[in-house]
């Protein structure tokens, strides 16, 4: 309340001030205007009457992106919530750069709808080391509230991705990005409801409720041995030592824990689906408790011997694994778990003929178990 306070005061001293000028209450409803530009440029916004005047900068305030335009976030920004548009096909779109942190969720705002996209942006290997630390900016999406709910309406697909094989050009992510808490050792959820998908190259440390779909979709997949095998070197000399968002340059989307913070509070759950269509998903220093199904494929037909679609469920101090509830289908890529896993979903495991043999990989003194009644 103080906080609330002291925001009202400031705009009714300066509206004093300055005499017939009025700035934005706290809580206004922004929305975006030109076809591109960035989020902290008050020319870039309308309130109210078509004012102009002000930016989404608090957490009771709403960014409205329409359909066809693309705001750019490209240093530190912050809303409530996000309403990304589409309209016959066109999406508008929020492209958070690396080294910038787009600040989402607020007590007071709705839940955020996605029907376009929010796209990750990072391509700093190729700036000096001076401009990017350790070879490597993130481009980040900070929660900032216990909860954050990311929803799309029915009939639509929204997306959070990071990187982008798109044929058509459009948007493309040229890196990933991280999806976490407001710092290290902060209880912060992320929901996903509807349609709306968190797709790609990311590193999700946060507790995660996927009642939508988590999917990875990578086509390169994850090559034919080590997940480094066909790394570029990168402008420093360093082949393969990527953090965890940037391995390798294909899209691999890890699921954790921050090394500072409570595991439990990391937890991923609900009721959605968890796909594996190219690339890797990986969990790791996190427990799993979740009803969703689970599917792993190969998105190649051709038999070239890699399985290119890989789902880990990877041994650590803090990993587990609770009974699951969901189906597993494995027709392609490899399903490979170091934790004891059982489900009372059953499994559904397909050879095809001229492709790929799928996998089930389970660790030496580990159990797989499916179709099980739980205890």
């Amino acid at each position: 309340m103080q906080r609330r306070y002291h925001k009202r005061s400031v705009f009714l001293m300066m509206s004093a001030i300055a005499g017939t000028a009025a700035l934005p209450a706290f809580g206004e409803v922004y929305t975006f205007q030109p076809t591109s530009g960035v989020w902290n440029d008050e020319n870039n916004w309308r309130y109210g009457n078509n004012q102009i005047g002000g930016y989404p900068d608090d957490d009771e305030d709403d960014a409205i992106i329409p359909a066809g335009k693309t705001v750019e976030v490209v240093s530190t920004s912050r809303t409530g919530s996000i309403d990304v548009r589409e309209s016959g096909g066109s999406r508008g779109v929020i492209a958070i750069y690396e080294n910038a942190t787009l600040e989402l969720g607020g007590e007071t705002a709705p839940d955020s709808i996605v029907n376009g996209y929010v796209v990750f942006i990072s391509s700093c290997q190729s700036l000096p080391m001076t401009s990017c630390p350790s070879g490597y900016c993130p481009a980040i999406l900070r929660l900032m509230w216990e909860t954050v709910t990311i929803t799309s309406d029915n009939g639509k697909n929204g997306e959070i991705r990071g990187r982008s094989h798109w044929s058509d050009g459009e948007h493309p992510a040229f890196g990933g990005g991280y999806i976490r808490t407001e710092d290290d050792t902060s209880r912060r959820t992320l929901i996903l409801e509807g349609s709306v998908r968190l797709v790609g190259h990311l590193g999700v440390y946060c507790a995660l409720e996927n009642n939508a779909t988590v999917m990875v979709d990578d086509p390169r997949g994850v090559g034919t041995g080590d997940e480094c095998d066909d790394c570029y070197e990168d402008n420093f000399g360093d082949a393969c030592e990527y953090p965890p968002t940037e391995l390798c340059h294909k899209d691999h989307m890890i699921l954790g824990t921050w090394d500072q913070g409570d595991p439990d509070d990391f937890l991923k759950t609900g009721t959605g689906e968890w796909i594996v269509r190219g690339g890797t998903m990986t969990f790791q220093d996190c427990p799993i408790d979740t009803t969703g199904d689970w599917t792993v494929s190969n998105p190649c037909n051709a038999l070239d011997g890699i399985d290119h679609s890989l789902l880990e469920f990877k041994d650590s101090e803090f990993a587990s694994i609770d009974c699951l509830s969901g189906d597993f289908t494995v027709d392609g890529g490899r399903l490979k778990t170091e934790l004891d896993l059982q489900t009372s979903g059953k499994l559904t495991f397909k050879s095809p003929k001229n492709a790929v043999q799928p996998e089930i990989f389970v660790a030496q003194d580990k159990t797989a178990v499916f179709s099980e009644v739980c205890p």
